[in-house]
């Protein structure tokens, strides 16, 4: 089954449409979805560069994160590790050598490193559950043509993916922007176990890095622009209109397009008069917008991490 743009399904893959694929497994396809798996070719990149910049060399990363105890780099990042901060507090004043603590440090490095993994991963297979939702959202067609609207909780589902695509996206663009930060300012004094340099920094605070920032997310092009925009809305106002809705086209009492309209952007921002910024007079379809969107800032963070590890 495919799951196409105009929120209907197919028994056989389009020419002319963006579509969606879902394997029995739950693996999500669809094209342009190889830029993920260029995306985590980077993250193994930036793995290998942390390793090296941590302990000197990869060499000795490969002979001295044996002999570390993995609850000790797993305490307080994972609930597979169970201990508490004063047995970990304890274990570092017993054992406070400079390569347990450099482990620890690398550890918390590559949290930051999965995080971006993990939310790339989400982002993927949330395109997938929204193109899934919308295509199988029903609504009481009459015989006829005509165009009505639908909502309720089937309709709050389908925006549930929705609005995670564009949350985790702006995820990505903060931890993206704490990675480049922690490596421009690597720690190298483990004395004592350090905080990240780069805590506190976030997305909004970049004219602090220095990377190349050409054709990465510290653009701020539109389109970045857009998804700011779009996730400030549904962080700050719960929704970016106060009624979700699907759009239901049918014809001879069947539907021939579902469709959710998405807010008027001049310049990357949103088109407000006084209180009100939700007008919807282009009638920009989000199912069709989508797939561009999203491909092109996943093209974005990757480049960023390039040359992130190329800096």
């Amino acid at each position: 089954m495919y799951y196409l743009s105009t929120g209907v399904c197919a028994n056989v893959a389009p020419m002319d449409h963006f579509y969606v694929s879902i394997s029995e497994s739950g693996d999500t396809s669809f094209p342009g979805d190889e830029i993920f798996y260029e995306f985590e070719s980077e993250c193994q990149r930036l793995y290998k560069i942390f390793d090296a910049k941590v302990f000197n060399g990869i060499d000795n990363y490969n002979r001295i994160i044996p002999t570390i105890p993995e609850w000790a780099l797993n305490a307080g990042n994972n609930s597979d590790s169970p201990v508490s901060p004063i047995a970990l507090n304890e274990f570092i004043q017993e054992n406070s050598s400079s390569e347990i603590i450099k482990s620890m440090y690398l550890t918390d490095c590559e949290a930051m490193i999965m995080n971006i993994q993990d939310r790339s991963l989400t982002i993927k297979n949330e395109i997938g559950n929204f193109y899934e939702k919308l295509a199988q959202n029903q609504g009481n067609y009459f015989n006829g043509d005509s165009t009505y609207c639908s909502s309720g909780a089937s309709v709050l589902q389908v925006f549930s993916s929705l609005y995670t695509i564009f949350i985790h996206l702006y995820v990505m663009y903060d931890m993206t922007t704490k990675l480049a930060y922690e490596l421009e300012n690597i720690q190298t004094d483990f004395s004592t176990y350090p905080k990240l340099k780069s805590t506190g920094i976030l997305f909004g605070k970049s004219n602090r890095l220095k990377i190349r920032k050409t054709g990465t997310i510290f653009e701020m092009d539109d389109n970045t622009k857009t998804i700011l925009a779009i996730r400030n809305e549904i962080i700050h106002n719960g929704a970016w209109e106060f009624n979700n809705k699907v759009f239901h086209v049918t014809e001879n009492g069947c539907a021939i397009e579902k469709f959710i309209l998405f807010p008027d952007f001049v310049n990357g921002n949103l088109t407000t008069y006084k209180n009100r910024k939700r007008f919807f007079v282009n009638e920009t379809k989000i199912n069709n917008l989508l797939p561009e969107l999203v491909l092109q800032e996943i093209i974005k963070v990757k480049n960023t991490i390039t040359n992130i590890i190329e800096e």
